[in-house]
């Protein structure tokens, strides 16, 4: 995964994020990690959390976590692009 990377900023407060990582039961430094993200406000406090039995690498929790989703509303509907 490329260096340049980063965690966009939270995207309910603005506040920016944290990448943090944990160790699986394994032997394997790479493999068995698992990665979530974490906004730095306190008062906020969304997450993009997997755990040990339900995993993803570090590149799919920072995918995950920039991924934004413009949401159009007109009247009763709304429609996610």
């Amino acid at each position: 995964m490329s260096k340049d990377i980063k965690l966009k900023p939270c995207p309910f407060c603005g506040v920016e994020g944290t990448l943090h990582s944990d160790w699986k039961d394994g032997t394997d430094p790479e493999k068995d990690r698992y990665y979530w993200a974490l906004c730095d406000n306190n008062s906020c406090g969304v997450s993009c959390f997997t755990d040990a039995d339900n995993s993803y690498s570090k590149a799919e929790v920072i995918k995950l976590w920039n991924k934004r989703i413009l949401s159009i509303r007109s009247g009763d509907e709304s429609i996610n692009i």
